[in-house]
């Protein structure tokens, strides 16, 4: 990740390490990986392998209601050998349940690349654009969320080159993306804007109540948990003491949780 310090990039290990996100995926041989808030970890973030993965996709599922879980995939295709489409190709059967496939698919088309003008670079990559269209269209049935008419995704270090997209949004037809946006002049030195946009799942995601550690209310449950577990008989009689005193102390602690839990506020 370039940054004022250093423009051409810092190190693997400073990448992975955020203090407001998680990092999945990453390698020192990957070429691409998925950052999700960690406010957003009940969701449970998981990698879904591939067939014929390597670090140029990557595939995240989260839980959101319901034991339903949605699909993120990231995308690297390199130019030179169009491997990630390859892997897309291969694992069809698996992203054609995807919400979400992005990323730089190093493509060029009229659909969603308004400076597609140059023969050079119809021929260059018309063999495999052809494919990825039919991959995407009858296979995977995603629509494309970039559209021909707005901003190019792609600007190059020497201004006076052409500028294109090459970075596109994949949704799945019944998923609801919108306020799709690409962002420019960012305090960044990729020649890559970053894209933005909204996706809708459909709920409000069911928060559990919890107790931040290290908190006052933390504390108090912890003390008054001991004193209950300190108030607990030192022998048993009978079977059904032992049932008595546990049920107690189940309940005590439920009632103690249900006091001192309260909803994250991630505001």
């Amino acid at each position: 990740l370039a940054s004022g310090k250093s423009p051409k990039g810092v190190g693997y290990e400073n990448t992975v390490n955020h203090s407001n996100y998680i990092c999945l995926g990453a390698s020192e041989k990957a070429r691409v990986c998925i950052y999700i808030r960690k406010d957003l970890k009940h969701l449970q973030p998981r990698l879904l392998p591939l067939r014929g993965e390597t670090g140029d996709i990557k595939t995240m599922l989260l839980k959101v209601v319901d034991d339903k879980e949605i699909m993120i995939v990231g995308v690297y295709n390199d130019p030179d050998n169009h491997e990630a489409q390859a892997i897309m190709e291969e694992n069809s059967d698996i992203l054609e349940n995807a919400t979400i496939v992005a990323g730089d698919f190093n493509l060029h088309h009229e659909r969603w690349d308004r400076n597609t003008r140059s023969k050079l670079c119809k021929q260059a990559n018309g063999a495999a654009c052809n494919r990825f269209i039919q991959l995407i269209d009858k296979e995977l049935g995603l629509n494309i969320c970039n559209t021909a008419d707005q901003d190019d995704t792609w600007h190059g270090h020497d201004v006076s080159k052409l500028t294109s997209t090459i970075d596109l949004v994949l949704a799945n037809p019944q998923t609801e993306v919108s306020e799709l946006e690409i962002k420019h002049n960012l305090s960044q030195n990729s020649d890559h804007s970053p894209i933005y946009w909204d996706l809708k799942i459909g709920h409000e995601f069911k928060l559990k109540k919890t107790i931040k550690r290290g908190s006052k209310e933390g504390g108090e449950f912890i003390r008054a948990a001991r004193r209950l577990i300190a108030n607990l008989p030192e022998e048993y009689r009978s079977m059904s003491q032992v049932q008595e005193v546990t049920t107690n102390l189940f309940n005590g602690i439920k009632a103690l949780w249900d006091s001192k839990a309260a909803y994250p506020n991630f505001s």
